[in-house]
């Protein structure tokens, strides 16, 4: 995730709008549950991090909080009522 954090904030300094490819597929990717269920199950400790991404949601310290940032970077913080408050 750090390298998606970094590849979310380049995206959106340079303005690169929500419709390109890259964008709306990277939004994507964090949206589907399946593809991230992948993605953190490479290593053993990544696994509870993924189960309990929702812990701590409302205080901004849980894995959601980063992907929802993420989405709301890139222009999509209005689209599903999730990531409004990002």
């Amino acid at each position: 995730m750090q390298d998606g954090e970094t590849a979310a904030r380049l995206l959106s300094y340079y303005a690169i709008p929500k419709s390109h490819p890259i964008v709306a597929n990277f939004v994507a990717v964090m949206r589907d549950e399946e593809i991230l269920r992948k993605e953190f199950s490479y290593i053993s400790p990544e696994i509870p991090r993924f189960k309990n991404r929702f812990n701590g949601l409302n205080n901004g310290n849980c894995l959601m909080a980063l992907i929802y940032t993420m989405q709301a970077m890139l222009g999509y913080g209005d689209d599903i009522t999730e990531t409004k408050d990002f």
